[in-house]
């Protein structure tokens, strides 16, 4: 994730998108990347700035439980307060 788009200013002309997946597994599989929890702690900071802010659950890797990692991070981002489009999303 490059923090420096933040001082940017895209006007709402550029989407930005966030892969998401268990922690765990990302340690795994995702390793050149930011860590799962950093992606979704500044989400709302780009969507502040003016991003189109998208996040793409993925990629799902089957194991045995592997729904058990998939549930706190689902659930854990549709928190009240997190914005997808205009609109506020709250449970």
């Amino acid at each position: 994730m490059n923090r420096e788009m933040l001082s940017d200013k895209p006007k709402g002309h550029t989407r930005i998108l966030f892969n998401l997946m268990p922690h765990e597994m990302s340690k795994l599989v995702d390793v050149t990347t930011s860590p799962v929890s950093d992606r979704i702690a500044v989400m709302n900071e780009f969507r502040e700035v003016g991003y189109e802010v998208n996040v793409i659950f993925a990629p799902v890797i089957y194991y045995e439980a592997w729904l058990d990692g998939w549930k706190p991070l689902y659930y854990g981002i549709l928190r009240p307060k997190m914005y997808f489009g205009n609109r506020i999303f709250s449970r």
